[in-house]
């Protein structure tokens, strides 16, 4: 039987100079691949929004975030943990960071602000379309001053 997991992360973004800048992490354990803040969805975790808060803030340090209303993505994907088959799901959101002080944790051996251009080099495929969708929005939604739920 196939083992399922669920996770949340965020899609941390920052402005400067109007230019975004979206914060991606180097795993400690898969050295190769960059990746958004995220991870388990615990017991203790009232819902996944909850769940990517805690994780941003252990991952990251940062606890100033302004989600960006009414955007969710789920990916799925397939891995092998100890030669048994499991089917992760990722529910990220998307936020700006208000302090963009970084402090990553041991999971993690680097941290980079990067365009979307960069990132989107920087990532594997999921992790992208996840972008697009986020830059897209992003940009359309920018003028908009009810894009911001301060939950």
């Amino acid at each position: 039987m196939i083992k399922k997991e669920r996770s949340a992360g965020i899609i941390v973004f920052k402005k400067e100079n109007s230019e975004i800048y979206y914060l991606l992490l180097r795993a400690k354990f898969k050295s190769e691949y960059w990746e958004f803040p995220k991870g388990l969805i615990e017991e203790k975790d009232k819902n996944p929004l909850e769940a990517a808060k805690r994780e941003v803030w252990e991952e990251t340090g940062i606890r100033e975030l302004k989600f960006i209303k009414n955007f969710i993505e789920k990916i799925s994907y397939f891995y092998k943990r100890n030669n048994e088959l499991v089917n992760k799901e990722v529910t990220y959101f998307l936020a700006e960071c208000l302090n963009e002080q970084v402090n990553i944790s041991k999971e993690h051996v680097e941290y980079k602000w990067v365009r979307y251009e960069e990132a989107r080099k920087m990532l594997r495929e999921k992790l992208r379309e996840v972008l697009d969708k986020a830059n897209s929005y992003i940009k359309r939604h920018q003028k908009e001053s009810t894009l911001f739920d301060f939950k």
